[in-house]
């Protein structure tokens, strides 16, 4: 086997193997992310370097939590992985590098992330940003509840208004992956939401990860209520109702409920909207949760909590979701799930 091949067939290992591994994943110009596995690591801070410049071999390997280095074989060893054989390998130019970083972050799905806030407001194009205030409702919600659920509000001079913007980062433990713009005033033609650019929501948008996930830890919770949107979830977590955003109709996947599983949840709700795109979500979230329990130990029970169906005069249905829902309809699913903590929650946002 020439060289070359000897590379290529390490670099399709590696790719390979890099998909076995669990936990979160992150991605960097020149390294793949992982958990570390020589200590205990919750957030992926052991990088696999991918021969960027010509001093850094193929498959090299450093933690940046506990100090651990080496070569892909030893670090196979220790996550009983294939080995490959050419530990020296390098490749002819950091173009050609960055194809493969690239490729291999397509193929394993994943997205570039940081921990610096400072970073993740660069990258939308730095704008003046400041945490919310709990003096500033938002669209209805409490500022307090807006500041709570890791809330950012922008200046951005160039509008003709000035009008600030709410800013939600998509926060997992300690990394950002992508957010969403929330303008705050809705403007008829124009999207009320705006994503970040690149593939995150798949897998990484759900909101608001971390609130919920300590709203879940500190009632001992078993079960979350999964929305589509930010403000269907604000709704529930307003009344004390775990719940979580998956920003999008289509957007879940095993990724996200691994998290999910992550957070100490054995039973997921959905609570759709009651539109096409609201069967999609529920469908999609089925799907998912019924192959989980079909392959592992750890099984979900699932179900689906639906929005009133109606239609005005004229036949057209008439949109609801869990924001604009009346009340009656957010008790009677706390009736439902057995629900107590409104009265020890909903008080914070009164």
């Amino acid at each position: 086997m020439s060289n070359s091949d000897q590379l290529r067939s390490s670099y399709d290992i590696i790719f390979e193997e890099l998909n076995k591994v669990e936990g979160p994943r992150g991605a960097t110009a020149d390294a793949i992310q992982i958990v570390c596995p020589f200590h205990e690591d919750t957030d992926p801070s052991l990088g696999v370097f991918m021969g960027i410049g010509l001093d850094i071999p193929l498959g090299f390997f450093h933690c940046f939590g506990c100090g651990a280095k080496g070569h892909w074989n030893e670090l196979a060893d220790k996550l009983n992985l294939k080995k490959i054989s050419a530990l020296n390998g390098k490749i002819k130019s950091t173009k050609e590098a960055n194809q493969k970083v690239e490729r291999l972050k397509r193929k394993l799905g994943m997205v570039d992330s940081t921990i610096d806030i400072k970073v993740l407001m660069k990258s939308i194009g730095n704008p003046a940003y400041f945490p919310w205030s709990e003096d500033i409702d938002w669209r209805g919600y409490p500022g307090k509840l807006i500041k709570q659920v890791g809330g950012y509000y922008l200046s951005e001079p160039h509008r003709s208004q000035k009008e600030l913007v709410c800013f939600f980062p998509n926060k997992i433990d300690k990394r950002f992956y992508g957010g969403q713009k929330a303008y705050i005033n809705k403007v008829k033609g124009r999207p009320s939401y705006l994503g970040m650019e690149g593939d995150w929501a798949k897998d990484y948008g759900i909101f608001p990860h971390n609130y919920t996930k300590e709203l879940i830890k500190k009632y001992k919770l078993k079960y979350v209520v999964i929305v589509e949107g930010a403000r269907d979830a604000l709704r529930l977590l307003m009344n004390g109702i775990p719940a979580i955003a998956v920003l999008g109709a289509k957007q879940f996947t095993k990724e996200k409920l691994r998290f999910i599983i992550k957070m100490g949840v054995k039973h997921i709700i959905t609570m759709p909207d009651n539109d096409t795109g609201g069967k999609t979500m529920r469908r999609t979230i089925k799907e998912v949760v019924t192959l989980h329990n079909e392959i592992s130990p750890i099984k979900i029970r699932f179900s689906n909590f639906p929005l009133p169906v109606e239609f005005d005069k004229n036949g057209k249905l008439i949109k609801l979701d869990p924001d604009n829902a009346d009340q009656e309809i957010i008790e009677e699913l706390m009736d439902i799930i057995e629900y107590d903590l409104k009265y020890k929650l909903a008080p914070e946002f009164a």
